[in-house]
């Protein structure tokens, strides 16, 4: 893991997004645990939440400088082992979002080709 200052100044200000049901092919090359401030869709009060920001080189086939915070559990628990292991950075990954909301949508994460 780097830190987050270091991430985010590398980055612009554009980001990774997911659309329902479409595979998004992503490589990155760093990852680091932060806290991101979100606003409750219950309570609409604005809080803090663990989540993962990512830097993200190439999306789809284009190179690009992008972070991806990734605040879903369920997409952060099956993201962990490969980040934990490296793979993540020396693989390209699929990405697919099936459904929608932060409790709502399930993920799909694959990770493709031979290690580098």
């Amino acid at each position: 893991m780097v830190n987050k200052a270091d991430l985010e100044d590398l980055m612009p200000r554009e980001f990774v997004s997911f659309d329902v049901n479409v595979p998004k092919v992503l490589k990155v090359t760093a990852a680091t645990r932060v806290y991101k401030t979100i606003t409750d869709p219950d309570t609409r009060q604005q809080k803090q939440v663990p989540a993962v920001l990512l830097a993200v080189c190439d999306e789809d086939g284009k190179t690009c400088s992008k972070p991806l915070y990734v605040i879903q559990r369920r997409l952060i628990a099956l993201l962990m082992p490969h980040i934990d292991s490296g793979e993540l950075f020396k693989r390209p990954v699929r990405i697919t979002r099936q459904g929608t909301g932060l409790t709502g949508a399930q993920w799909q994460v694959e990770l493709l080709g031979a290690s580098q």
